[in-house]
């Protein structure tokens, strides 16, 4: 995010949580995530932001990297092969 261009721009950066909302605009929101976002990432418009990948048996290490902020970014944890 560059804040530069958001302060130039005069805009604002809003967040919300879902942690609060009815079961019903949760399902709302999930379904027209799939249908208007997972299209652009599938074309390559976003991307995720993948700070780094852990094996299943690093599963600890990637939990105190989280723990202590040490990302920027996604953690993954690759399950099988």
């Amino acid at each position: 995010l560059n804040l530069g261009l958001v302060l130039a721009k005069r805009a604002a950066v809003r967040g919300s949580v879902l942690r609060s909302r009815p079961l019903e605009e949760k399902a709302s929101l999930a379904q027209r995530f799939i249908r208007e976002c997972l299209p652009l990432f599938e074309r390559g418009v976003l991307k995720a932001s993948v700070d780094r990948v852990f094996e299943m048996d690093e599963i600890k290490e990637a939990q105190l990297a989280m723990e202590r902020n040490e990302n920027i970014g996604k953690l993954i944890v690759r399950i099988g092969s």
